[in-house]
């Protein structure tokens, strides 16, 4: 990872180097080396860290010219040869060998398009100085963040808020509404930021500022399209799926030095450990893949250590093992919101960190993680309701039986009545049906005001075509929902901090396209999920890590209730006085402290992820607003055009 500026002016030039080194300075969590260049039109910078030398087998560089392009990249592609050929199919040929040359070759070949053909993680600024056009694109995971401001006379695009308020002249406001709805739990307006003035380019899309024309941005990642008549047999598409996966790892292991893989004791990241060390041993390199695990007492429901040794010994390797107790939930809460980009933080973010440091101590620069397992191998039981409604009623009823038999009462509340409310409503939206609920705590008024549940309710609608099984939307949905991308950037801001870069094999596009062309019935049928995924790891795992589980592992929610409910930092209770968002008007205090003190005597695993996003949201506003003073939030609560002005870091 690195950090990316690119500043466009529509005027005459109005930024100086000065100006764009304050912007790259700004962005010095994300690098101490710096380089900057004015084009006609525009500047273009980027930081990097020394160490992120060690990330690519060629040019480390982020910025690169050829000819008349400019590139900045925050970009780490994979399958390079891949492009290449397909870059000199088109007649062109890179200039160099990093990632940002190899995006100036495809913008070439394909021009705005040639976002299409890149395989990674990247967000990236390209400047045509012969069309005074520029190019901005993130990857589909997010892993990577941008930020841009439309200005009077200026564009100006940054990885880091910091980078794009440290333009002069950048209005450092805070948006109410934005910020509400992180309080509220609601993230679907994925370009919203705390900042009225800068948006968040979303994670797949692109924009495109081209000298004359407007500016235009839009989603060119979509989910691949469902085809569920399967060709070739389960056992055939369990080795392809296979190999796909250990062409994955591969690709996205450390050049030199160890590569290190959170390994739990589920089925996602022991596939991605058996796939590659499948992978390895034919390379005789075994040892470039370690595991790294987080273990727990006897007892506790997220205990998997006797599953992790066992697939360690079946392959003879060592696990490099965290306690649970190395990972306190709210110790350093305050500090890590205090310098967030945005008030937000994962509820695992301690637990995160903790493996942050087991990476490092075995002395890996790459870490490779088991998202994409749950969003693209698996499903809920919500398929039955596409049974249900496309009369597949024999086969729904082997299926409700197989996982579980809960009665009549049960099957109508799950099954029967959402389908009839579903073609009631004709397919109209149903506000009831959001992922992301609002808490109780938030004001009824504040939600109504600034439409929080119709503005929820459109951004989901974005998120899926229409015609899509009900099966099919949540596969979409738990790929594209903002929320991913936004844990994705803030897990990868925080493993640059630790000096570490973050893969996920299983989200490479190879393998969604993959997924999308299976059938259901290898997510979820017959009781059990991921069937293929488990398919794919016979004879690379132990058969009783890849058999069926009677009882679910790795449920973290008793770390996270037991952490939070103790309280023993105070936080909580702080939140609750004196708060600032009850001074906005976007909480009612009275109902919070009612909310959190039933959560400390009875938990709820909803209730207390939703109060601790909430008081994340105090907690930045208490370290990006130290001055703001009574009047100043009751001005921004009213809508004030300035509203409170945040301090520029």
């Amino acid at each position: 990872m690195t950090g990316v500026l690119g500043i466009l002016e529509s005027r005459e030039p109005l930024a100086t180097d000065a100006d764009a080194h304050r912007c790259l300075r700004a962005m010095r969590a994300r690098g101490n080396v710096a380089r900057l260049h004015r084009a006609d039109g525009a500047l273009l910078g980027a930081t990097r860290f020394d160490w992120e030398s060690e990330l690519v087998a060629g040019d480390p560089e982020r910025l690169t010219r050829d000819g008349d392009l400019v590139v900045v990249a925050d970009a780490t592609l994979y399958y390079h040869d891949d492009l290449r050929r397909a870059i000199r199919a088109r007649g062109v040929e890179a200039a160099g060998t990093s990632a940002a040359a190899l995006i100036a070759a495809a913008y070439r070949a394909w021009g705005v398009d040639c976002v299409h053909r890149l395989e990674g993680d990247f967000a990236f600024v390209l400047y045509d100085q012969s069309r005074r056009l520029m190019l901005c694109a993130r990857d589909f995971t997010g892993r990577r963040t941008l930020y841009f401001a439309q200005l009077a006379h200026a564009l100006v695009v940054a990885s880091s808020i910091p980078g794009v308020l440290a333009y002069p002249g950048c209005p450092p406001d805070l948006d109410l509404r934005s910020i509400g709805s992180l309080a509220a739990s609601m993230f679907a307006q994925e370009s919203d930021t705390p900042y009225r003035a800068i948006k968040s380019l979303p994670a797949g899309a692109r924009l495109i500022c081209e000298s004359g024309k407007s500016l235009h941005e839009d989603l060119y990642w979509r989910f691949p399209p469902f085809d569920e008549r399967a060709t070739g047999s389960f056992h055939d598409a369990a080795l392809e799926l296979r190999e796909l996966l250990a062409s994955a790892v591969h690709e996205r292991l450390a050049p030199a030095g160890p590569t290190s893989l959170w390994m739990s004791g589920g089925y996602d990241s022991p596939a991605i450990y058996g796939a590659g060390k499948m992978r390895l041993r034919g390379l005789n390199q075994e040892d470039r893949l370690r595991a790294v695990s987080m273990g727990y007492p006897v007892g506790d429901p997220a205990r998997e250590n006797e599953f992790i040794a066992e697939i360690a010994d079946f392959w003879g390797a060592p696990v490099h093992w965290i306690e649970i107790g190395d990972a306190p939930l709210m110790l350093y809460l305050a500090e890590f919101a205090a310098r967030a980009d945005e008030p937000f933080m994962h509820a695992f973010e301690a637990f995160f960190r903790a493996l942050l440091g087991g990476a490092r101590g075995v002395g890996s620069r790459v870490a490779l993680m088991g998202d994409g397992g749950d969003n693209l191998f698996a499903v809920s039981t919500v398929f039955m309701r596409d049974l249900f409604a496309s009369f597949r009623w024999t086969e729904l009823g082997r299926e409700w039986r197989a996982f579980g038999p809960q009665g009549y009462r049960a099957f109508f509340n799950k099954v029967v009545a959402p389908v009839a409310k579903s073609l009631a409503r004709l397919g109209r939206p149903d506000p009831r049906s959001l992922m992301h609920q609002p808490p109780p705590w938030i004001r009824e008024d504040f939600i109504r005001e600034h439409q929080l549940i119709e503005r929820e309710m459109a951004g989901e609608l974005r998120l899926t075509p229409r015609g899509l099984s009900r099966a099919s939307v949540e596969t979409t949905r738990a790929v594209r929902y903002p929320l991913i991308s936004k844990i994705s950037g803030a897990y990868a801001a925080a493993a640059l901090e630790a000096g570490l870069e973050l893969r996920a094999p299983l989200l490479d596009q190879r393998i969604v396209n993959f997924a999308a062309r299976r059938p259901r019935s290898e997510r979820a049928s017959r009781g059990e999920v991921k069937w293929l995924l488990r398919k794919s790891g016979e004879g690379l795992l132990p058969p009783g890590v890849l058999a069926r589980r009677d009882e679910k592992t790795g449920v973290l929610t008793g770390y996270f209730e037991r952490s939070l409910r103790t309280d023993s930092s105070g936080l909580v209770e702080e939140s609750c006085r004196d708060s600032i968002l009850a001074q906005l008007g976007v909480v009612d205090p009275v109902r919070l402290r009612v909310e959190w003190d039933q959560f400390r005597q009875k938990g709820g695993q909803l209730k207390g992820f939703k109060l601790f996003l909430t008081m994340q949201v105090e907690l930045w506003l208490r370290g990006h607003v130290p001055s703001a003073g009574v009047a100043g939030m009751e001005a921004m609560r009213q809508g004030d055009a300035q509203g409170v002005r945040a301090p520029v870091r």
